[in-house]
């Protein structure tokens, strides 16, 4: 999208390494330039026409300073590689490094000749600048004259190589951004999770003080009555229907209840009732005239319990659990 410059996608000091080498195989020059500043980057294999000559007076240097950027404007319309000869009688070509459509960079190579350069020509360019006539010409001498197909293919291997280099760069560096916002993510993950356990903390903090109120409102509020109401004239079946009563609510406030119930789920309610009643120390016979129910039904009940808590046949009493 246009965000990332060459310098972010690739590592230059690699890629000046890897230009160096093909100057060296080569023979030809290399320089990469960034988009659009157009600052040089990477420059290899020059030629002492151009170091010495061209670019070391300031007159010429602006020369060829004008020259690169009429090169890579051409270069920029076409999307393509371009040559030109620059006005100091040298072929250069320069070819953009374009990224999913996006122009991120420049590479040049040339400082060379098609044909044999016209000598005239570059005796009156010595003259012009003050350059030492001899020191040029030798200079001049050094510079290849190659083909322009050759040339061209180049220019073509220069550019495949810096675009796989910058296309690897990019995905390592989306790759980064990515793991970087998945650790964003997983950071405000942490935090939700955080936030839920406060929440949870305090819900069961808030569940604690209100099963504590309950207790302490039944124990404030209704035992005193069941105290009052044991002192009048009850007879025995009113008493043992009020310590039954009260013995319920203990235990629907008790811890223990609650440990209790999940031990005793596959118990029926009326399973259950007998064993608050056996709990409570009331015989089978007393338990039938309490439920209405006949001293046989308790005992097959009693049966059943003693079965579903795994003591059928044990002497374990039912009181004990």
């Amino acid at each position: 999208d246009g965000k990332y410059s060459i310098m972010d996608l690739v590592d230059i000091e690699i890629l000046h390494k890897a230009l160096e080498k093909f100057s060296l195989a080569s023979g030809f020059t290399a320089g990469l330039l960034d988009y659009p500043s157009r600052k040089i980057l990477i420059s290899t294999g020059l030629r002492n026409i151009c170091t010495k000559f061209h670019r070391a007076s300031p007159e010429s240097e602006e020369i060829c300073r004008n020259s690169n950027i009429q090169l890579t404007e051409h270069s920029k319309e076409l999307q393509e590689l371009s040559i030109k000869t620059c006005r100091h009688g040298l072929v250069d070509g320069v070819t953009p490094i374009v990224i999913r459509g996006k122009n991120i960079a420049y590479l040049i190579t040339g400082q060379i000749f098609f044909e044999k350069p016209d000598i005239k020509r570059f005796k009156k360019q010595a003259e012009m600048y003050g350059y030492d006539l001899k020191a040029y010409l030798e200079a001049l001498s050094e510079v290849p004259v190659v083909s322009e197909n050759q040339f061209k293919n180049a220019l073509s291997f220069l550019k495949e190589l810096s675009t796989i280099i910058a296309e690897i760069g990019l995905k390592n560096l989306e790759l980064k951004e990515s793991t970087k916002e998945l650790e964003v993510e997983k950071s405000n993950l942490k935090e939700v999770n955080i936030a839920l356990q406060v929440l949870l903390d305090k819900r069961h903090e808030d569940k604690k003080e209100m099963e504590e109120n309950v207790l302490t409102n039944v124990k404030q509020m209704m035992i005193p009555y069941f105290e009052k109401i044991r002192k009048t004239k009850l007879n025995v079946h009113q008493k043992t229907i009020l310590s039954i009563l009260e013995s319920y609510l203990n235990e629907i406030v008790s811890p223990f209840v609650r440990k209790m119930s999940k031990k005793y789920l596959d118990l029926t309610p009326t399973e259950i009732e007998v064993i608050y009643l056996i709990r409570f120390g009331s015989e089978s016979k007393e338990i039938a005239d309490i439920m209405g129910l006949s001293p046989q039904t308790i005992y097959n009940y009693r049966k059943n319990i003693r079965k579903k808590l795994g003591i059928e046949n044990k002497k374990t009493e039912v009181r004990s659990h």
